[in-house]
């Protein structure tokens, strides 16, 4: 009984060589999948913003620097300008971030941070997510499917849309946001239409993203 088992397991065992050595030579073995590169950004120099009013921290590059509006305040006791890709009060946010270089000659934003009501606390917010614009800009629909963020661990919706800048040529705004109990919390980015999609840094932004309570 032994004797044939082990005639079965050889034959077995000859086939399937056989087989293999017959695909390889006609070029229909499967190839093992490549790892996806890792990003090649040190997050570890790194700053890290934290904001107690609205309970969160996100990490930002060491490049930048955080300007604070408060729209609760009036316009005279906030130094620096209105926020920079969704001005009022298209957004109506409570408070924005703009994460600006820290040297230059303009005022302008590498990504900014808005926190405003919920989603779900606002009707008329619920337009952002029904209609085919973002705040005025067309959404491009089809990078959306690309990317879904968590922020924290909390699922989020990603929505790039396409922008017109100042020189006539397209660019995107990479839209991340993700709402919490009675907050909305969007980060944005600017990128240009040849850059990959979506922006590294922007995903690094996200993903260092804490809520502190």
């Amino acid at each position: 009984m032994r004797t044939k088992v082990t005639w079965v397991i050889i034959i077995v065992a000859i086939i399937v060589l056989a087989s293999y050595f017959i695909a390889k030579k006609s070029g229909n073995v499967p190839l093992p999948l490549k790892p996806e590169p890792l990003s090649q950004i040190k997050t570890f120099t790194w700053k890290t913003y934290r904001n107690e009013k609205y309970g969160f921290e996100i990490k930002y590059p060491s490049d930048l620097k955080p300007l604070e509006q408060d729209h609760t305040l009036p316009k005279d006791k906030n130094p620096i300008p209105p926020p920079y890709f969704y001005p009022e009060p298209k957004l109506n946010s409570l408070y924005s971030i703009c994460f600006t270089p820290v040297h230059q000659r303009e005022f302008s934003c590498g990504a900014e941070l808005y926190v405003a009501p919920s989603f779900t606390a606002s009707p008329q917010n619920l337009n952002f997510l029904n209609s085919n614009t973002f705040l005025g800009f067309p959404r491009d629909i089809e990078e959306e499917k690309a990317l879904i963020p968590f922020f924290d661990g909390v699922k989020g919706k990603y929505i790039p849309v396409i922008y017109a800048s100042f020189g006539g040529e397209n660019s995107y705004l990479e839209n991340a946001f993700v709402t919490r109990d009675s907050w909305l919390y969007l980060l944005v980015k600017q990128r240009d239409t040849e850059a990959p999609a979506p922006d590294e840094i922007f995903l690094e932004m996200i993903n260092s993203f804490k809520f502190s309570k």
